[in-house]
């Protein structure tokens, strides 16, 4: 989606923090190619939340019709006119969230998986130790994860994930939610995320805009 045609003064941002927290703000100016974009100080509960030049930051962007997007800019840095702005420079074009499960991309990658009959917190206090079986991953998104293994498994059924990004795990609690099984020697589910650690979901979604940012370069 092209942000020259999107983007409007005035509208609502949020800005991602380092703990996946939303620092809310305004569009106060934006250039004409939709590159450059000033917005007032960011706040967090109250506080202004400070952006530190060089960062890059995810953010949402509300256009004012119910629609949400999602985009990367770097922060460039600070002026003041009348009131005191910060200066991002987007990197990615605007990506419309996709509410039910986030935007999703190809991962192919060696998971495993432990079904679990119910939850509780002592199940995630051991979530390392659980009695995993080797899957694969075949997409991702910040809201679950679809994968392909040997072993036939119920709707609804809750599951311990275990999986690497950039050589970092990502565990997490999901549950099955669609059934897209077509050969019966090989399982496919998508699997939602019912539990996964604010940190571990932002991982995901940065890793996320950096492979579409590839993919878009290749096109």
């Amino acid at each position: 989606m092209k942000a020259n045609n999107m983007i409007e003064i005035n509208n609502k941002i949020e800005i991602y923090t380092k703990n996946r927290e939303l620092a809310k703000s305004i569009i106060q100016d934006i250039d004409e190619e939709g590159i450059y974009i000033a917005i007032a100080t960011p706040i967090l509960n109250g506080i202004n939340y400070p952006l530190s030049t060089g960062a890059t930051v995810t953010c949402n962007y509300n256009d004012g019709k119910g629609n949400i997007y999602n985009f990367q800019a770097k922060v460039k840095g600070r002026k003041f006119d009348k009131i005191a702005l910060i200066i991002l420079e987007r990197e990615s074009e605007l990506q419309k969230v996709q509410r039910r499960d986030y935007v999703r991309i190809p991962f192919i990658n060696v998971m495993r998986y432990s079904p679990i009959d119910k939850y509780n917190e002592s199940i995630l206090k051991d979530i390392e130790n659980c009695n995993y079986t080797e899957g694969q991953t075949l997409d991702l998104s910040g809201g679950g994860i679809r994968i392909k293994i040997k072993e036939s498994l119920n709707l609804g059924q809750l599951v311990m994930l275990n999986t690497k990004i950039n050589n970092e795990d990502i565990l997490a609690l999901g549950k099955i939610v669609r059934d897209e099984t077509q050969n019966k020697n090989e399982y496919v589910y998508g699997v939602k995320f019912q539990f996964i650690d604010d940190k571990v979901r932002e991982n995901i979604i940065q890793f996320i805009f950096k492979n579409m940012r590839k993919l878009m370069k290749t096109k």
